[in-house]
């Protein structure tokens, strides 16, 4: 994009020094370096050069107090190519208006930029005092690109500006359709922005925009307000886009040392952001349509560390949004990836060394999270969890492996499936506060926290409904299953492999249905029991399977505590019940075996 065709190409190269342009860093050289713009452009020529030294630019336009950046500084015409040595520097002239550009790309089309360096005023700028609305002081660009087309920016360096280094916007607004002027076929690429007082790039609104392999560093430090290292953000007003920023992708891009987060889409559609490498957080914000891939995110060397990857919600007028995170590595954040909105899918990341939560689910309905990887989450204090779960529903946390964390998973929310997971090392599995969740199919391996206390594997309280199928249970410490809920809850086809607990399943409340499940006892001292239900009424206690392998007989079901049970067609190998005398027991085998 913005390339110029072989026949531009073999066109006469025109240096600036040739119309006085004098290189000095002290001589205003903005008029002359216009003059030989326009003489290019009115000769049919299309290559400029700018060969080493420093251009002082005035890059206040002051025939509009409104918009002091549009037709500032250096005004490119389309069908332009400026080249600038590597050592050749613009400098923004210090001045005390509230927004400038050192170049200016307005409505033209077919423009390229190529190599040199823009160094803003940031800091001999004069912040004089100005109406609210302007006092900020945050529009001074490196380059102003405003409703142009066709336009590649490449290996520029650009520092300091007191706004953004390079800013994509229309002209005009939405609201009048006719006159709006989307910025389209753009492409930054290879550029290193640096020191941005707002936002190292800026993109509002426009159809087809690339940012790639560009370094860009401490975007917004001491500055003002959003200072993200790439902010996609359309202008609106209530429920209606003034501007919209669509189709972008970020790719390839080295993110770090910002104030704020390194790529934020706050509302943009159609966007792809992948490749990159940050030291703080990638949003998908309100966004429609959005795709976060591959991409390497560490907190290290001083970077935002709320969160991996974040997000807001869905967009006002929008029902959905549509996100798929996929293949990204998320390591040293307080939590790896916040999801909101509605219709997200999670796949195949890496998280780890997180403080909080591998993966937060908060207001967020219609997602997906599989095939990840989780590990090492160690704060005791907040109790760093794989999953949380909060106010949301129809979540699917499935097929992922979970290792080294405090907890499992915290659940609060409806339509939750919790499935073929495997958890290894950790301190208290999975607890569901509230809602309703099915938990199936999957590996509980507890082995401990050599720091934390052992809590239960399944923790079902308040008034929380829960399903739990064909789970396998090995070296849990406590009990594998704690339920006080008085609502709904099934327990059936799991398999609780050897224990040394004193009990295994413990019911308090409720009408549990528990069900062809399989019981491995093996207790060396004492009497171990398999299904405590205490204080409930009409439990189900049908066709399971009890195991003692211990030198005791063990108590494979104890209801003494409850009224009218029903256990029935129950498998008891060495073991008794200790039941309630309201209890009906039908068909129950007893098989007293040795010990081995």
């Amino acid at each position: 994009m913005g390339e110029l065709n072989e026949a531009d190409l073999k066109k006469p190269v025109v240096n600036v020094l040739d119309f006085g342009v004098i290189a000095d860093g002290k001589t205003d050289c903005t008029v002359k370096l216009n003059e030989c713009l326009e003489w290019t452009k009115a000769q049919g020529y299309s290559h400029v050069w700018l060969p080493s030294g420093t251009y002082l630019v005035d890059a206040v336009y002051r025939g509009n107090p409104f918009f002091p950046f549009r037709q500032a500084g250096i005004r490119v015409p389309s069908h332009i190519c400026i080249e600038m040595a590597s050592d050749a520097i613009i400098r923004v002239k210090p001045n005390d208006s509230w927004g400038y550009a050192a170049f200016y790309i307005g409505k033209v089309e077919h423009v390229t930029i190529r190599g040199g360096r823009i160094e803003g005023d940031r800091h001999e700028h004069m912040y004089k005092s100005l109406p609210s609305e302007r006092k900020t002081h945050e529009w001074g660009f490196g380059v102003c690109i405003e409703g142009a087309s066709h336009v590649n920016v490449s290996h520029v360096q650009i520092s300091n500006c007191t706004g953004d280094g390079i800013i994509v916007s229309p002209l005009g607004l939405l609201s009048d359709i006719e006159s709006y002027a989307p910025a389209t076929s753009i492409q930054i690429s290879g550029c290193t922005i640096t020191d941005s007082r707002r936002n190292n790039v800026s993109i509002t609104g426009c159809d087809g925009v690339i940012v790639e392999d560009c370094l860009l560093e401490r975007a917004g430090v001491n500055g003002v307000e959003p200072r993200m290292g790439i902010d996609i953000e359309g202008y609106g007003e209530n429920e209606t886009n003034l501007e919209e920023p669509l189709n972008v992708q970020i790719r390839n891009n080295i993110v770090r040392g910002g104030a704020a987060s390194a790529i934020y889409n706050f509302n943009g559609y159609g966007v792809i952001i992948e490749g990159n490498q940050t030291d703080s957080s990638i949003s998908y914000g309100f966004a429609t349509e959005t795709i976060i891939a591959n991409n390497l995110i560490r907190a290290v060397g001083g970077g935002v560390t709320k969160a991996g990857i974040t997000s807001l919600g869905v967009s006002i007028g929008q029902t959905e949004n549509n996100v798929i995170i996929i293949g990204n590595m998320i390591e040293g954040f307080e939590k790896g990836i916040d999801i909101r909105g509605e219709s997200v899918h999670v796949t195949g990341n890496k998280i780890s060394l997180f403080e909080d939560a591998a993966v937060s689910v908060y207001m967020a309905d219609r997602i997906l999270i599989e095939g990840n990887h989780i590990e090492s989450g160690s704060n005791a204090r907040l109790r760093s969890a794989a999953l949380r779960i909060y106010q949301s529903d129809s979540v699917v946390f499935s097929n992922n492996t979970i290792y080294a964390v405090v907890d499992a998973a915290m659940v609060r929310g409806t339509n939750i499936l919790i499935q073929n997971n495997q958890f290894k090392e950790f301190s208290r599995g999975i607890w569901v506060q509230e809602g309703e969740a099915g938990i199936s199919g999957n590996h509980f391996i507890q082995e401990g926290r050599s720091h934390l206390d052992s809590s239960y594997i399944i923790s079902i309280t308040g008034n929380a409904k829960a399903f739990i199928w064909q789970n396998r249970f090995k070296y849990y410490q406590n009990y594998a299953v704690y339920s006080n809920t008085t609502a709904s809850l099934e327990i059936n086809d799991n398999s609780f492999e050897e224990t040394s607990l004193y009990v295994v399943v413990y019911i308090k409340n409720g009408s549990p249905q528990i069900g062809d499940n399989r019981f491995y006892l093996h207790r060396t001292i004492g009497q171990p029991t398999a299904i405590f239900i205490d204080q409930a009424t009409s439990a189900r206690v049908l066709r399971n399977h009890i195991i003692n392998l211990s030198p005791q007989q063990a108590i494979a079901v104890r209801t003494m505590s409850s009224a009218h049970s029903v256990i029935a067609h129950n498998i008891l190998e060495r073991s008794q019940m200790m039941t309630h005398t309201s209890d009906q027991l039908i068909g129950n085998i007893v098989i007293d075996t040795p010990p081995s």
